[in-house]
């Protein structure tokens, strides 16, 4: 991914049962889905500061109730699911990737916080052998996640 500039990189998400590289191709994340007081659901496509309206996902996200299970995590799975299927990275790297989509994936579905921890610190531990610094601090945003 030499050469692209961190704006024009967006999530991939699966397309045929594989996830294709990453890249300026792939598809954006979706918006968060917010429940209300009421029970009703609004997909909420963040929008930014400058925008008139910009003031409307923030009062949804004061008046929400909760958000959905995955809505809070960084949807790291789908960018690292990515990594790990792409041949040229290094094996260390691929490992690291899976082992963060393993981690998201225990986050996102609630259930086993201890077993995305250990795999979040195992990740940690791959990506400081590696020195990537950027990987690095994903991971450590799976690992405080997790603690909460």
């Amino acid at each position: 991914q030499e050469g692209l500039e961190p704006s024009s990189i967006s999530l991939c998400l699966p397309r045929g049962g594989r996830s294709p590289l990453c890249g300026p191709h792939c598809s954006p994340p979706p918006p968060a889905v917010l429940v209300g007081r009421g029970g009703e659901r609004e997909d909420m496509a963040l929008e930014p500061q400058g925008n008139a309206r910009a003031g409307g996902w923030q009062r949804h996200l004061r008046d929400a109730d909760r958000i959905l299970p995955g809505a809070s995590v960084d949807n790291l799975a789908a960018r690292y699911t990515c990594l790990a299927d792409d041949g040229a990275q290094s094996k260390a790297k691929r490992e690291a990737s899976i082992l963060a989509s393993a981690s998201e994936k225990h986050l996102v579905e609630g259930l086993d916080y201890k077993e995305a921890l250990k795999t979040a610190t195992e990740a940690v531990a791959k990506c400081y052998e590696i020195g990537d610094n950027d990987a690095m601090a994903d991971m450590l945003r799976l690992v405080v996640k997790a603690y909460l």
